[in-house]
């Protein structure tokens, strides 16, 4: 009952993040994006999230991980976005919590709503099991980083050499 009330206290925060950031970027001047309380609204909602992935993977279970579609997706978007978090130390960083908030708030709702695995993976005493494991979520993390980013460049490479933009493109916030 904790991570499904955590998760979605997460998707609200996402939500929030994505929808205020959004308008705020498209109807001022783009000298005043990203707004001030951009990132520290985005790293709350990672800490919501980080406390709702917790509660999801060890909430219940005495000596194991609750593996399964939901617990693993919000760990992995959880993962992605405190990498991307790394980037808001740059002005044009915050696109990417633009672009990931609304995942995230979609994943937080699906793994709000899923089902939990009953039976959690006993990992005590097997430290190779619980490294194994790590490494995984940690790369797909990383490739999903990795894939959203190939896309992105791809769309926008084709763009610039058949001299067309995107509608979404165009109005995604300038630094």
């Amino acid at each position: 009952m904790t991570s499904i009330l955590l998760h979605l206290a997460a998707a609200l925060c996402y939500a929030l993040v994505a929808v205020g950031g959004w308008r705020h970027c498209r109807v001022s001047d783009p000298q005043s994006c990203p707004p001030r309380w951009l990132r520290p609204a985005y790293v709350a909602a990672l800490l919501v999230h980080g406390a709702a992935v917790w509660a999801i993977l060890f909430g219940g279970v005495t000596s194991g991980i609750r593996l399964g579609v939901a617990p693993v997706l919000s760990l992995t978007l959880w993962l992605a976005g405190v990498i991307l978090a790394w980037d808001l130390r740059r002005p044009e960083g915050h696109w990417t919590t633009l672009i990931h908030a609304p995942a995230a708030a979609a994943v937080a709702i699906v793994a709000a709503i899923l089902p939990l695995s009953l039976n959690p993976v006993v990992a005590a005493g097997r430290p190779a099991l619980v490294a194994h494991l790590l490494v995984a979520v940690v790369s797909y993390a990383l490739f999903s980083v990795v894939a959203i980013h190939a896309f992105l460049m791809t769309l926008a490479e084709q763009a610039l050499h058949h001299h067309r933009f995107f509608r979404w493109l165009e109005h995604l916030p300038r630094s």
